[in-house]
């Protein structure tokens, strides 16, 4: 996990492709009108993430000794949470390869300790849930003005449009 860590922190942070991923995360639109090739880089990135999905299935078939499409289930929570515990921005264009690993430390740690003491899995899930709704409403600041004071439209997570201030 180290390796991959320490590869993708070289690659964001000492290549073009790197540049151009937090450039498309920012805004996709000024970076493909900047003569980036936003579908080619997305594409890139999406096979990257497939290609750990499925080593990452096979590392849990091997742990587990069989196949079971319900083991990932609760890892989706898990990954949200220490993306922003991390300190992450869910609006793109800034992050860091280090703050997700402190992030995704802390919940292994949390993991970790609600297992050894034997916490109920609903009440991990959650105590998971709070935490990532604490961490989102740190990592968001408040309302704060942009220089102009006016409300600016963004597109939220899930696609639908709502109001913030900048």
């Amino acid at each position: 996990m180290i390796l991959c860590f320490l590869g993708v922190w070289l690659v964001s942070k000492y290549t073009v492709f790197g540049r151009y991923v937090f450039a498309i995360g920012g805004n996709s639109v000024a970076s493909r009108l900047a003569g980036i090739n936003v579908k080619r880089i997305t594409l890139i990135l999406y096979t990257m993430t497939g290609t750990l999905a499925a080593l990452s299935g096979l590392v849990m078939t091997g742990l587990a000794s069989t196949a079971m499409p319900s083991v990932g289930e609760s890892y989706a929570l898990d990954t949200i949470t220490a993306v922003y515990l991390g300190g992450n921005s869910s609006e793109g264009g800034e992050g860091s390869v280090w703050r997700t690993l402190l992030g995704v430390m802390i919940i292994g740690i949390l993991n970790n300790g609600m297992a050894l003491i034997s916490v109920q899995s609903y009440w991990q899930t959650f105590i998971k849930g709070t935490l990532l709704i604490a961490a989102v409403t740190t990592a968001s600041g408040g309302n704060s003005k942009n220089r102009s004071g006016k409300w600016k439209i963004t597109e939220t997570i899930s696609g639908s449009l709502a109001s913030k201030r900048e």
